[in-house]
Parts: structure tokens; sequence; C-alpha cells
């Protein structure tokens, strides 16, 4: 599997603390994922994360958009599972606990929106690259609507404020 953090221009105007954001997440993930290597999304603004965090392996986002940056990366590692994370929220236990690591398609969600997390398998990532084509200016939920309507591809959602998932 593929951790990849997405950086968008939205993010740019706090860029000091989504930076200390994005050395906490990176920490979880090393420690409960046990992945290293992690790939990251950036816009020109965020340029600076070339020198904070060498380990990373950086992908331009051209449009500076959340879901142009989720294709642009999903295209240069769609030969995995890939663990998408939005670089403005945090990561924390729960919400990997929360979403399923498996064979299915899967998004975290928090009062009915984005939470930040998403997970593709594999075998799913060429329907769910068209639904983003789709969807480049609309928000990550509405790719998941796509791939299901589009593609008959069923996903999962998992509310972080529900006990149940």
């Amino acid at each position: 599997m593929k951790v990849l953090l997405v950086f968008y221009k939205e993010l740019e105007k706090q860029k000091d603390s989504i930076f200390k954001l994005t050395e906490e997440n990176y920490r979880l993930i090393r420690k409960k994922l046990g992945i290293d290597n992690l790939y990251a999304v950036i816009t020109e603004g965020f340029l600076d994360a070339f020198k904070l965090f060498p380990e990373f392996c950086f992908i331009n986002n051209t449009q500076g958009t959340l879901n142009f940056g989720v294709y642009k990366g999903m295209r240069k590692l769609k030969g995995e599972d890939i663990l998408v994370i939005d670089a403005g929220k945090k990561l924390v236990e729960d919400k990997l606990v929360k979403i399923p690591l498996t064979g299915i398609a899967s998004m975290l969600t928090q009062k009915g929106k984005w939470a930040g997390v998403a997970y593709i398998p594999k075998r799913e990532i060429y329907y769910f690259l068209r639904s983003l084509e789709k969807t480049f200016d609309r928000c990550i939920t509405d790719a998941f609507k796509v791939l299901k309507s589009s593609y008959g591809i069923d996903y999962l959602i998992s509310d972080i404020d529900k006990g149940d998932g």
C-alpha cells in the first residue's frame, strides 16, 4: 500500500501550521502503518516541503485543487492500493481504525463531509481515476458517487462521529 498526502492551494494560507500537521501525520503513519515512504502531491506554494521532508516523493499539483492532486498522485501510484490523506486534516488513530484497509473503496466522513482519509484498492483505481476526471471542480465525495453511478462499484462510508462506523 502507498500513502498519498495531498496539498492544495486552499492550504497555502496556513502553510506553517500545515507543515507542523504534516510532521505529526507522518509520525503516526510510520508508527501505526509501518510505512516510511510517503508520496506528497504539492502546489508551488509548498516548495519548502522539499527541504522539510526530504524522505517524501513529490508530485506536482499543477491545478492546485484537491481532486486534481488526488488524480495526479493516483496516476503515478496506480499499481498499488492507495491511502489518500488530505494534508489539511489531522490524522488520528481513530481515523485509521475506522477506515477498512481491505479490498473495498472507502472514505471517512464527519457530519456528511469528507474527513480527510480515503482508501482505494488497486483494482478500483482505473475507475476512480475516471470518476475524478468528471469531478475535478467538486469534492472528492462526488468522485465516490460517480464511481457508484457510472461504474456500479460499491464503496464504504465510515462516519467518525458514529460508534459503529
